[in-house]
């Protein structure tokens, strides 16, 4: 979507205002300058505005790590959906805030921009997602009124898929540009040996996580056109892939002051298994666990060996599970009311996916609480064979 304000070009305004003011003299003698709605005047400032918070809120993450800048910034997220820019244009804003901000030759605040944008179009996602949902529960609400079950059903599972796919576009370009950027740093920092190693790992990680978002959105648009990926089976190491999950939950976990720990006693741990499948799995469970778990609760993973099967336990202190979460539990796009109070964003789509490729592995996952005590989540993979190790 483009902005209004940009459907007429700075040049053609002056242009306008010089052609005016010839025309004014020679005829009235009046004011020459071209005057402008005052709506028109208020959505120019309030672009200028979002533009100087962003230069803002970028230039204090970038000198000062603020975490309250991150904040700050999913919260101008709203500000652009409400005002309709588009993706592109927000990485268009970031570029010219970085020429602003950045020093030449500074990889920590490139760095630091990068994950800003990422931060960014995240919330950019969430935040789309939630207004998305909000308008689909009014055409659902009309239809149930008009008596069109059947057709609310097929329409509704049209309508999210589509809004599958909308996401997957969009965060499409900036995470391409991100990468990009990422991978680019990596090379300027190759090339300077005075770097720290610290730094170099930071942008290793980025690029990683980057890796791990395109991969997620070319599963959002595969599931939005009923395809279903091929998974690339082969024995992986599930303590190895519980590692790489925990160390990516440690960041969310440690913003809320939450204890995150992992304990293995399988003796046999070697799974048939896809990567990304398993990383999936792994990786939904433990940011549910997370979300829905108070601040100051307990987040633990462990393994163990029963029969010829390994088994994964995800325990929380959270909310827990009601009776009706529990039926409920793999249904799609449901979400719990205590889940929505805890965290009000979210699609209802992580266990649902977890449970679809846990099924792929012929493995299976089932869930246990008490509503305010915590649940525990147990995914159970046959252990893979000594033929196919």
């Amino acid at each position: 979507m483009v902005n209004e304000r940009s459907s007429v070009p700075q040049a053609a305004r002056g242009l306008a205002t010089t052609n005016t003011a010839e025309s004014s003299a020679g005829k009235t003698g009046a004011t020459t300058a071209l005057e402008f709605s005052p709506s028109e005047r208020a959505q120019e400032s309030e672009s200028t505005t979002r533009e100087q918070s962003y230069s803002s809120l970028l230039r204090s993450y970038c000198e000062f790590g603020s975490e309250e800048a991150l904040y700050r910034a999913s919260l101008l997220s709203q500000d652009f959906i409400s005002a309709g820019v588009a993706p592109d244009e927000i990485v268009a804003i970031h570029t010219e805030a970085v020429q602003e901000v950045v020093k030449a030759f500074d990889p920590r605040s490139l760095v630091a921009s990068q994950q800003f944008l990422l931060e960014v179009m995240i919330a950019f996602g969430v935040r789309y997602t939630e207004y998305a949902e909000f308008r689909l529960a009014e055409a659902k609400q009309t239809v149930e009124r008009e008596h069109v079950r059947a057709d609310t059903a097929t329409r509704a599972e049209q309508e999210r898929l589509e809004l599958l796919a909308v996401i997957s576009h969009e965060l499409g370009t900036p995470l391409t540009v991100a990468k990009g950027n990422v991978a680019a740093i990596r090379r300027f920092l190759g090339e300077n040996n005075r770097l720290t190693h610290d730094l170099s790992v930071r942008a290793i990680d980025a690029e990683s996580a980057i890796e791990r978002l395109l991969a997620l959105r070319e599963e959002l648009v595969a599931a939005s056109q009923n395809e279903v990926r091929t998974l690339e089976l082969a024995p992986l190491n599930i303590e190895s892939a519980i590692t790489r999950a925990v160390k990516w939950a440690a960041v969310a976990a440690d913003e809320k002051s939450l204890s995150l720990g992992c304990e293995f006693a399988a003796r046999r741990n070697r799974v048939v298994a896809d990567p990304d499948a398993l990383q999936s799995i792994l990786g939904n469970l433990l940011s549910n666990a997370v979300r829905y778990t108070p601040a100051g609760g307990k987040v633990s993973i462990s393994t163990r060996n029963v029969g010829d099967d390994v088994l994964v336990e995800v325990t929380d202190t959270g909310i827990g599970l009601s009776e009706d979460a529990k039926e409920r539990l793999f249904e799609r796009f449901y979400r719990a009311p205590e889940a929505k109070k805890l965290a009000s964003w979210g699609l209802g789509l992580g266990l649902v996916i977890a449970n679809e490729l846990a099924e792929s592995l012929g493995a299976t996952i089932t869930g246990t609480g008490e509503p305010g005590v915590g649940s525990t989540f147990v995914v159970r993979f046959p252990c893979a064979g000594a033929e196919e190790e």
